[in-house]
């Protein structure tokens, strides 16, 4: 056997387990089904990694899965590797063709209650579809392995075997510590170790006997992940007989009555149930937990010290698993890494404060390990850890003093560090972290915390730009108060069709004096009125009943009204002194942009209730982000001023249309305190019309002003590539979470063509992979945005359900196949360019510890509770 190589460079299960009908009885069961359901409902509604296979069977081979695996155990050549790589497309193909859509038939057989015949029947059409799965694994592998030379073709049995791990340990398997209370993850060991960072750190005088002992523990994780896996099936089937129980009681407790159904004590029956099933489930995590920590042992001879800590770190974090949103883990330490990394970019630090900077890290990093370590350890030995986290089970104190003495060390590790942080730093500390104070009862202060400061991200980057947008969004719908015009808006747009620097000043004083004599004397004080209003809407009394204020309502109502009837007339008077202080005409394209900038009003953008409301960005930011010059900005705008300006002029009804619709929502809203159940579901009815209303409303006049602003560019600009830019920047602003910046491989192709030294055919192999990939991104992402406007079915049949679940499957079918593209391009990319030019185009060779700490991200949990894998 070779060495490793170290290169551098359902919805069926959701509608089956839907929550009961009885009012009372609601919210215990909703605490029930988070524990036991929660993982096995959140199947294709969601945004995946992979096709909608993902949460029933795993799913196919991923591109990042497999050329990590790949070139860890095979070490292809560049030429190999690129015709694995088509073979796997040709894999993927055949996946999409054949498996998927069994995989979509059985997720669609799971209207209504099931009966144990049907859910028998769905564990085996699972079991079926995973053999289906296997069979292809199986012959793209056969293949594969007659694509490498004869002396390499054994290695290809460690691909195969790391492959069998991940079908084994995905899918509904990897529910089981959530469904059945141990909170602890199973974790595939050889598959945290395998990639670049750990390898490539791998002494040459170590490397064979570190090859001999990740083959032990290769082997060693296979047959406790087929053990596991195995009972997980039996465990799930088993599982029925529990689940059918949750129905009961729906009724509402009869106080006082003998006999009569007690929510706590069925919900504790049950998760007893759920534990003791569970039990030699939890004695395999914890088999496997003991030999990883073993294993962890016998690699730190091998490996450096600051490798060891990364692979202790991710072997507790996988450990802890779900657990660690209740016991508060923190991967990459709570801020603390993400405070350092922007010290280090810091010229202004003395070498000397930079020292002392690392030296804080490095103790910091060797306690925050131990730390996770020991919550790791307090998990794997509790019997019940997840359900003792609700506070809905488990008698054992020393199992629940372990597990909060170390939650409680995590947190003290990342204070003494971000306190030490602030104190070297003196007085420049508040630009890199903020101090919060926890008081006592008394008002004495009882604790001092420091979080770090988030850094400005790039003015391209996706988060930023739907930021700078949002301040306004969603005013109509009820959201916030209307936010004044500023000198950076003014000067923002200006530039755009021509301003120059000696404006600013003008500006300046012009927007300065305004906000202060008619914005702030006329708007701040129906602002405050909105303030108090909001204040006494609404009050929760001690049942937990909340009791609406109709008076204090009508008054948000009102307020909100007048707040939008007086911003338009405020924007006038400012439009007014800047064209008599700059010389402006009535229809300069600076003032047109500026009414058109109050489209932000409108939306809600993002996903909801109503769908995702596809409504471009003002027409300012497409100039923008179409980067035309100023001569080509004036053209389009003046071209189509009158169809602009009348655009403009809809706006304060296009306001009262939502606002209305905003109050008729509320209005219903306060229904739902109501403890008369035929009362909330006609009102949910209601609402969810309402809902769906408003977000159509939106859609219809976001596809208006998307018409009218492509009319404007195809009548005024006439070279084809601008054309194309201005259009392009209209539909992405349209579909925000389709076209984001790093899903795409758009950067990286532009930034390689830029690269020095590349020779005429690597230009021309550049050329042409820029073109298919654009062509082939831009189609998938036009299929994606005709699909996305798929409102939430509140209230609807099981048939409206099955069919909002089939579209939206269909859609991350579609997100996976682009994602699959794009990281296929980045392959043959790093292939075209060698690994010396590659490490020199951003984001084409990735540190995902570096890109974390560039981000400020402190690696906490993000929502991906239950994934092994991170490709």
């Amino acid at each position: 056997m070779k060495n490793l190589h170290w290169n551098h460079g359902s919805m069926g299960l959701k509608s089956w387990l839907s929550f009961p009908r009885g009012g009372r009885s609601l919210r215990p069961m909703f605490v029930l089904r988070l524990a036991a359901c929660l993982a096995l409902t959140a199947v294709l509604t969601t945004r995946a990694h992979a096709q909608s296979a993902k949460e029933l069977v795993g799913g196919p081979i991923t591109t990042k899965r497999f050329e990590r695996t790949i070139r860890a155990y095979v070490a292809p050549t560049d030429l190999e590797m690129g015709a694995l790589d088509r073979l796997h497309e040709s894999y993927l193909e055949k996946f999409r063709a054949e498996i998927e859509p069994e995989i979509a038939a059985v997720a669609a057989t799971g209207a209504g209650e099931p009966n144990k015949d049907q859910f028998e029947k769905f564990m085996r059409d699972l079991d079926r579809i995973n053999a289906r799965i296997a069979e292809a694994d199986n012959a793209f592998f056969a293949a594969a392995t007659d694509l490498l030379p004869l002396d390499r073709q054994a290695t290809m049995l460690r691909v195969r075997e790391a492959r069998e791990r991940q079908r084994l340990l995905s899918g509904i398997v990897q529910f089981g510590p959530m469904m059945f209370g141990g909170g602890a993850g199973f974790v595939d060991f050889p598959n945290l170790i395998v990639k670049p960072s750990i390898l490539n750190g791998v002494p040459a005088e170590s490397r064979e006997m570190f090859d001999s002992a990740m083959r032990s523990q290769e082997t060693r994780v296979l047959s406790q992940a087929r053990t596991y896996n195995a009972e997980m099936r039996k465990s799930l089937t088993k599982f029925f007989e529990i689940y059918s129980t949750m129905g009961q009681g729906e009724a509402a407790p009869v106080e006082g009555e003998p006999g009569a159904f007690d929510p706590g004590q069925n919900q504790m029956a049950i998760m007893q149930a759920l534990a003791a099933l569970g039990a030699d489930l939890r004695k395999g995590v914890k088999s496997n937990f003991d030999a990883n920590r073993s294993a962890c042992a016998q690699l730190a001879s091998m490996l450096p010290e600051s490798t060891m800590l990364t692979v202790r770190m991710d072997l507790a974090m996988r450990s802890i698993g779900v657990m660690g949103m209740a016991y508060g883990a923190s991967a990459r330490g709570g801020g603390v890494k993400s405070v350092v990394a922007k010290i280090r970019r810091d010229s202004a630090f003395t070498p000397e404060v930079k020292a002392e900077v690392e030296t804080i890290l490095a103790a910091y990093t060797k306690d925050h390990v131990a730390a996770l370590e020991a919550l790791a350890v307090a998990v794997s030995e509790s019997e019940g850890s997840m359900f003792m986290a609700m506070g809905m089970g488990g008698d054992d104190p020393s199992a629940t003093t372990a597990l909060t003495t170390a939650s409680e060390r995590i947190q003290a590790v990342s204070r003494e560090s971000m306190t030490k942080l602030a104190a070297l730093l003196g007085d420049r500390s508040e630009g890199f972290v903020r101090k919060y104070e926890h008081t006592s009862e008394d008002g004495t202060v009882a604790l001092v915390d420091y979080y770090p400061v988030k850094e400005e991200k790039p003015s391209n980057d996706d988060e930023t730009e739907a930021a700078q947008v949002n301040v306004r969004s969603g005013f109509s719908s009820g959201y916030g108060v209307p936010v004044p015009f500023d000198t950076a808006d003014i000067l923002r747009i200006g530039t755009l069709v021509g301003f120059d620097s000696s404006m600013q000043s003008v500006v300046e004083a012009v927007v300065e004096q305004w906000k202060a004599t008619q914005w702030d004397a006329q708007m701040n004080p129906l602002s405050d009125t909105l303030t108090s209003a909001l204040s006494q809407r609404m009050t929760a009394v001690n049942n937990g009943e909340v009791v609406h204020d109709i008076a204090a309502a009508n008054t948000v109502a009102r307020t909100r009204s007048a707040m939008a009837k007086l911003l338009f007339e405020l924007d006038e008077l400012l439009y007014a002194d800047l064209a008599g202080a700059l010389g402006l005409a009535a229809n300069d394209p600076t003032l047109v942009l500026l009414r058109l900038e109050r489209t932000d009003l409108i939306p809600t953008r993002g996903g909801g209730p109503g769908g995702i409301v596809a409504f471009p960005y003002s027409a300012s930011r497409l100039l923008a982000a179409g980067k035309v010059d100023s001569k080509t900005a004036r053209a389009v705008i003046e071209g189509s001023s009158a169809e602009f300006t009348a655009l403009a002029s809809e706006l304060p009804a296009q306001i009262a249309r939502r606002m209305e619709n905003a109050e008729k929502i509320a209005t219903v809203e306060r229904d739902f305190a109501s403890r008369d159940q035929a009362r909330i579901e006609a009102s949910s009815r209601i609402y969810s019309t309402l809902i769906a209303a408003s977000a159509a409303l939106d859609t219809e006049f976001g596809a208006s002003i998307s018409a009218l602003f492509n009319a404007a560019v195809d009548a005024n600009v006439a070279d084809p590539a601008t054309n194309a830019a201005l259009k392009r920047a209209c539909v992405r602003s349209m579909h925000p979470e389709i076209y984001r910046v790093k899903d795409s491989a758009e950067r990286q192709l532009a930034a390689s063509t830029q690269l020095a030294g590349l020779s005429e055919d690597q230009l021309a192999r550049l050329d042409a992979l820029r073109a298919e990939y654009e062509v082939i991104y831009d189609a998938l992402c036009v299929e994606m945005a005709a699909g996305s406007g798929n409102p939430f079915p509140l209230g609807a049949s099981p048939e409206d359900w099955q069919e909002y679940t089939k579209r939206a499957a269909a859609i991350e079918q579609i997100r996976f196949r682009r994602n699959e593209r794009t990281e296929k391009t980045l392959g043959e990319l790093r292939r075209i360019l060698g690994s010396e030019l590659a490490v020199s185009v951003p984001g084409l060779v990735i540190d995902p510890e570096a890109e974390a700490d560039a981000n400020g991200n402190d690696g906490g949990f993000n929502g991906e509770m239950f994934t092994q894998d991170d490709d």
